[in-house]
């Protein structure tokens, strides 16, 4: 089962970060737990027809006081998510992606302060790493740019895609390269060799930072590349 492919870019960095502004900062567990359940009543309604309507309100409530403690821990909410919805059967990818906006409105609401500085760590130090793979590369590189293409790099990872599909895309984000494979853009040379170490380097980042459940098949795949 796919961890919510949803849960982008870090599991909500742009979800969060656009949205942690709203509510106030929850100080106890208690008002935490409070506030979780308040926002899964009013969220029952857009799970309704996914495969998560059944779960009831509970099940939502302890997904985000969960999903709070480990932002304010400062670890990563993919382990925690997973296990929430480890045991409900599969469904559609629509489902996941409805429940990842829920997530997303329901941590920026409930616990903000917590939800934000997780999130906006994730982009800096995908940003400062990125950033310092280029430099050594002798690259210039447009940090929005580096951040499309850490964003693409796990969606398409999260929609069952392998790391090659990933890396295309992210040379996408990155340079503006489509339509080509990888066999043929190593002939043809559009891609120079700076350009294609530092998107390896961008690969590795994004799933350390944003998708790190999908970090054993991109070192699988970048392991094949130098054998």
């Amino acid at each position: 089962m796919p961890i919510v492919p949803a849960l982008r870019f870090r599991c909500l960095a742009i979800a969060v970060l656009t949205t942690a502004c709203a509510g106030t900062a929850t100080t106890t567990t208690d008002a935490l737990r409070v506030a979780a359940e308040e926002f899964s009543v009013s969220a029952d309604r857009a799970l309704t027809g996914t495969r998560f309507e059944d779960l009831g309100d509970d099940w939502l409530t302890e997904l985000l006081v969960g999903a709070c403690d480990d932002l304010a821990a400062g670890l990563a909410l993919e382990p925690g998510i997973a296990d929430a919805v480890a045991d409900v059967p599969d469904g559609p990818s629509a489902d996941d992606e409805i429940l990842a906006v829920v997530i997303g409105e329901g941590v920026g609401q409930v616990c903000p302060d917590a939800a934000r500085i997780g999130s906006e760590a994730a982009v800096d130090g995908f940003v400062d790493a990125a950033l310092r793979a280029a430099a050594g590369l002798g690259l210039e590189v447009d940090t929005e740019r580096v951040l499309q293409a850490g964003a693409t790099v796990c969606l398409i990872l999260a929609d069952g895609g392998g790391a090659e599909d990933a890396v295309l895309a992210e040379l996408g984000a990155l340079f503006g390269v489509a339509d080509i494979s990888l066999g043929d853009l190593s002939a043809s040379g559009v891609v120079t060799e700076p350009e294609g170490l530092f998107a390896g380097a961008v690969l590795g980042s994004a799933v350390s930072f944003f998708c790190p459940q999908h970090r054993d098949t991109v070192d699988a795949y970048l392991r094949s590349l130098g054998e």
